[in-house]
């Protein structure tokens, strides 16, 4: 999913609504990004194992808000990428290249989850696997 897409289905919902990240390895957002190591032109979110207090609607929307505004990062092996409403989103860790694709944010029962699945999902892991935001 795109930073544009997220932003979209992000604007309707509470700011302080939770977010939970169905991921063992990275269930909380670190509050960094930068650029992936699987593509460099693409844009990770820091996963971290513990909370750091960005799991919610406003805290996701600051992370993408705040690397629009950059508007360029550094790959991870050097040179300048755009930061778009168009770049692709992943979590993952510094230097990992075995991330997460980005999806949808998706409510189940009274919880708000923002989807993520293995780098082999493709594009269309948003539309594949979210009803509709609000």
């Amino acid at each position: 999913m795109t930073i544009g897409d997220l932003l979209r289905r992000l604007a309707p919902l509470d700011p302080d609504e939770p977010l939970v990240i169905p991921h063992n390895r990275w269930p909380y957002l670190a509050g960094t990004w930068g650029s992936y190591r699987g593509y460099y032109d693409e844009l990770m979110l820091e996963g971290e194992r513990r909370d750091c207090g960005h799991n919610t609607v406003g805290g996701l929307r600051a992370l993408l808000e705040s690397a629009l505004r950059a508007g360029t990062m550094t790959g991870y092996k050097g040179g300048e990428y755009p930061i778009r409403r168009y770049t692709r989103v992943w979590l993952g860790e510094y230097g990992d290249s075995d991330g997460a694709v980005v999806g949808a944010p998706m409510r189940l029962g009274d919880r708000w989850y923002l989807l993520v699945a293995p780098p082999d999902a493709g594009d269309n892991v948003a539309e594949d696997y979210a009803e509709p935001t609000p």
